[in-house]
């Protein structure tokens, strides 16, 4: 595997983070600290590059993330609930 390149020129780390089970307005709490903690990722740790798997309505929901990282759209989910 080879790193990509951060923005200070080293190489970043590359993680698939599977957000898959997320959909946007059922999780709740979940939600809120999942996404607070990809922020933080993205603002604190440069040599880590999230990739996120995440449902179509993620990106509207989370327009800050889907434009921050880079995002494998999954197929569409439909809760239960």
């Amino acid at each position: 595997m080879t790193p990509a390149p951060s923005p200070g020129g080293e190489r970043a780390l590359r993680v698939l983070v599977n957000l898959t089970w997320l959909v946007p307005g059922v999780g709740g709490g979940s939600e809120e600290s999942t996404t607070d903690a990809v922020r933080a990722l993205l603002e604190h740790r440069s040599d880590i590059e999230p990739i996120l798997a995440v449902q179509p309505a993620f990106a509207e929901a989370h327009a800050d993330l889907a434009s921050g990282c880079r995002c494998e759209l999954m197929g569409a989910h439909m809760p239960t609930r």
